[in-house]
């Protein structure tokens, strides 16, 4: 994690992101997200419904796909080099707890559009990986899905994390409180972003 007593500006997010463009992920298991949580990691799930329709759904990937989810949540932002998602993109969550900023990186390791996967084309998803620097090691999905039965379109937020400091360690319980805050905040981003058909 980076620091800062200030605010960063945006030169200096994009300084950081830039030099973090070919690092590795800090963690052996990318591609978690999509399968069971591993011995060692604690899972964080959230599922919520969006709303019923072709329409809506389309709206969903939509806004998945540029980031609705993380559109006016006040006390976290997203910071990122291009405005949609993109496989190899560095991205980082700047927050500010206990009043100091921070910077948490990490890279999009998969991607999937409706239609991508003909034994599930019905979902929209991708998933991001720690970086160093990092509180945590792990992974996050974010998914968009269809159910052609009921019509029903679902955002799924799954997340596989330990922590990567003592810090984090230590301050664990609070960590999750803001995890659970981040999952219940995105879904409701997301929702006000696919009831609004103009965006």
């Amino acid at each position: 994690m980076v620091w800062h007593l200030r605010k960063p500006t945006h030169a200096t997010i994009h300084s950081y992101l830039a030099s973090l463009t070919g690092v590795e992920v800090n963690y052996p298991n990318p591609g978690i997200s999509r399968g069971a949580c591993p011995p060692g990691y604690r899972k964080n799930y959230l599922s919520h419904q969006l709303g019923h329709g072709r329409e809506c759904f389309a709206r969903a990937c939509r806004g998945l796909m540029t980031w609705a989810m993380v559109r006016d949540l006040g006390w976290l932002t997203l910071c990122r080099p291009a405005p949609a998602v993109a496989i190899g993109q560095v991205v980082a969550t700047l927050a500010r707890p206990g009043g100091l900023w921070a910077l948490n990186p990490c890279k999009i390791v998969y991607q999937q559009l409706a239609g991508d996967n003909p034994n599930a084309p019905n979902t929209a998803e991708f998933g991001y990986v720690t970086l160093p620097g990092h509180v945590f090691f792990g992974e996050e999905r974010f998914s968009v899905r269809f159910d052609p039965k009921t019509e029903a379109v679902t955002y799924e937020l799954c997340a596989y994390t330990k922590p990567a400091t003592w810090l984090t360690a230590v301050g664990r319980p609070y960590a999750t409180l803001f995890q659970k805050r981040f999952a219940r905040e995105s879904a409701a981003s997301l929702a006000r972003f696919c009831q609004t058909p103009s965006q």
